[in-house]
């Protein structure tokens, strides 16, 4: 949920000023949004199964990756491996964030170094930079922003 979508729920149940009380069934609604963002649910990505939140841009880069968006912040744990004999090169897309509440801040990128690999989340793509070595696993466990 983005926070103009908060804001839609707050203003949808809070925003009647003529009604001399307030109904709790509104307010309810506002505590659930608020919920909500605050503990959100974790969704696990497997390349394995059906996707939700990223795309599978190269066959051989295969991952195991748990999303907990709370609020603008997403936190990503979990591995990433390059399954070829070859490596992935430097700069290439390694994985595709399709679901836009997922998407990183635009105008940003985060950037997160692992052993002698660095990723990018940039947009709606993640990175390996320099590149990504042949018949490597990586765990990760990073930070980024989305849009409000």
């Amino acid at each position: 949920m983005k926070k103009s979508d908060y804001i839609a729920i707050q203003n949808e149940n809070w925003g009647d000023t003529t009604l001399p009380k307030r109904i709790p069934v509104n307010d309810r609604n506002v505590g659930d949004a608020i919920s909500g963002q605050l503990w959100s649910s974790i969704v696990n990505e497997d390349t394995s199964s059906v996707l939700s939140i990223t795309s599978q841009v190269n066959l051989n880069i295969v991952y195991k990756l748990a999303f907990r968006k709370s609020g603008n912040i997403v936190n990503v744990i979990g591995i990433i491996s390059n399954t070829s004999v070859s490596a992935v090169a430097s700069s290439s897309e390694i994985i595709g964030i399709v679901n836009t509440e997922y998407n990183a801040r635009s105008g940003f990128g985060t950037y997160y170094k692992q052993d002698l690999i660095t990723f990018l989340v940039s947009g709606n793509k993640m990175y390996a930079i320099p590149n990504f070595p042949p018949l490597t696993t990586v765990r990760v466990n990073f930070n980024y922003y989305t849009n409000d």
